[in-house]
């Protein structure tokens, strides 16, 4: 059985966008031994919560899942991913538990003999359509990923809406993951905060 997406049902805002935040994947499947995220980018490491606040010159919102959403709303903020699902997996397929115990863009992009592993249904299209139908709202739509090093299918897919954002003239850009990988949290904000002021 695929894994879908753990918020399949709520990867296209029903509130105002004016910025979007497009990350890759949160897998339904919940980890046995804790870290299950309430929300998108709500695992215990990551920083999203205290990144884009403080970037918004506001207070942190982690260990505050009730406000997240009212963050989102009253900041015109829409949250989505990439991918919708991995199609050939198995939850009980002990090959596939990474997806349980966590794990990084990269895994999605494995081969065996020269093939790739995993059948990804991308949210790609989807994404196009809603941003065509909010071009008038949408400022700016970023990606939370910074460079395409070892995921060239996602980042294909993230050229595809960069593009079409292009074309009608939406700014995107690539920023600094909110995990924990990849430098301090207070050059994050900083990078955010320019970012985001359009």
């Amino acid at each position: 059985m695929p894994c879908l997406h753990r918020f399949h049902k709520e990867l296209l805002p029903k509130h105002p966008v004016e910025l979007m935040f497009i990350g890759t994947f949160n897998p339904v499947w919940d980890v046995k031994k804790g870290d299950n995220p309430d929300y998108f980018y709500s695992r215990s490491a990551n920083q999203f919560w205290c990144i884009l606040p403080h970037a918004l010159e506001q207070h942190c919102l982690i260990d505050k899942s009730k406000r997240k959403r009212r963050i989102l709303h009253q900041n015109k903020i829409g949250l989505s991913d990439i991918i919708y699902c991995i199609e050939n997996v198995n939850e009980t397929d002990d090959g596939n538990d990474f997806l349980m115990k966590g794990f990084k863009d990269e895994d999605f992009e494995r081969k065996v003999s020269g093939v790739y592993d995993l059948e990804i249904k991308f949210f790609t299209e989807d994404l196009k359509n809603y941003i065509e139908h909010n071009k008038s709202s949408l400022k700016g739509v970023f990606l939370t990923r910074k460079t395409k090093k070892g995921v060239d299918r996602i980042w294909k897919e993230w050229l595809s809406i960069k593009s079409h954002c292009g074309k009608l003239e939406i700014k995107t850009g690539e920023l600094s993951s909110p995990s924990p990988r990849g430098g301090g949290i207070r050059n994050k904000i900083i990078e955010w905060r320019k970012a985001l002021s359009l």
